[in-house]
């Protein structure tokens, strides 16, 4: 059994029991995990839409509105790949291809696609985000990538922190990153690449509906602006894939937010170095793309909070004034 799988395996039904006998007359609810074909269905019936699809009326999954923006973004040079040789790029070919195990992929590939000088506290992975609500009707595993990339959890607000939490903390335990908004699913040479696609898919939407309610901290209504904040990724048989994950207004037939994906690239990474450099290059400015769309949420939220208090406190000095000048005529009246 691969070690994603181990991630994502549910516990078996305990035993009737004169002790639990009582909860066990409601038959369990089945869970259903990515390795499950019925896993992507069910994600369709809830509005969670993979990249392929096709809607009745024939039209494909829309772009969000930041999409040429953002390619144009993903491809600027880097001066950290300028000097990759070929000597460094043999050794991760030979990494990739000696391979056994997923978790060997990912020992390999993520440190050099990545490169270095990331915060290690904003990148965790192999965690089940099991504080976050569930994003559909809670009969799925929660998400479980293999990394994700987030925000540490002193720069946001504790008040956003705590109304929030359900939302964009995926773990309440040490601390992990949160309002994670840059997810990789990596796969091993006999790995799946549908449940690759699936997991992409169903980590992203999480990272997705906490990115638009965090950026809509603050509202009454919820907001939607069809706008790309989240990234999640494929690495597999040296093929790394990277997809837009946005939300969009509530679809009338599941009543609840929209999620949609779309591919923005695809690169062999171990075909040649120059594919090598143009995958790193995307990946390195996700990263920091990434960043800047948290951190941008994080700042509007803090600011909001931030005035929120001032205002408080004039309205409570306001108050304050009020209850001395009444009671200062009182007196006077009174004399």
């Amino acid at each position: 059994m691969s070690s994603s799988r181990e991630n994502y395996r549910v516990r078996k039904r305990q035993p009737t029991t004169k002790s639990n006998k009582v909860a066990m007359t409601t038959p369990p609810t089945h869970i259903t995990t990515p390795y499950n074909l019925n896993f992507e269905q069910h994600l369709l019936d809830n509005c969670i839409y993979h990249k392929d699809y096709t809607f009745p009326d024939g039209s494909d999954v829309p772009l969000p509105i930041n999409w040429w923006k953002l390619k144009e973004r993903l491809a600027r040079p880097r001066r950290d790949l300028s000097n990759l040789g070929a000597k460094e790029f043999r050794e991760f070919q030979k990494a990739i291809g000696n391979a056994t195990m997923e978790s060997e992929v990912q020992e390999a590939a993520v440190p050099a696609i990545q490169g270095e000088g990331r915060d290690i506290m904003c990148r965790s992975g192999r965690i089940a985000f099991r504080n976050l609500r569930p994003l559909t009707d809670g009969t799925i595993v929660p998400g479980n990538p293999d990394v994700y990339y987030g925000a540490r959890h002193e720069q946001l607000d504790l008040r956003v922190h705590n109304e929030l939490s359900k939302q964009i903390i995926p773990s309440p335990h040490g601390n992990r990153p949160i309002v994670p908004n840059f997810f990789l699913a990596v796969k091993g040479p006999e790995g799946s690449d549908g449940v690759a696609r699936r997991q992409c898919l169903y980590d992203g939407s999480l990272g997705a509906r906490g990115m638009q309610r965090l950026q809509t901290y603050g509202q009454t209504e919820p907001v939607f602006d069809n706008t790309a904040r989240t990234l999640s990724s494929v690495f597999s048989n040296g093929i790394l894939r990277m997809h837009t994950i946005h939300t969009a207004e509530p679809a009338s037939s599941c009543g609840r937010p929209s999620y949609y994906m779309n591919e923005l690239s695809t690169f062999p990474m171990s075909s040649d170095i120059h594919t090598f450099r143009l995958g790193a290059t995307y990946y390195r400015n996700g990263l920091d793309w990434a960043e800047e769309m948290r951190n941008e949420a994080i700042e509007r939220a803090n600011e909001l909070v931030k005035n929120s208090v001032a205002e408080e406190k004039n309205h409570a000095a306001k108050l304050r004034r009020g209850i001395r000048s009444g009671n200062g005529r009182g007196g006077r009246e009174g004399r």
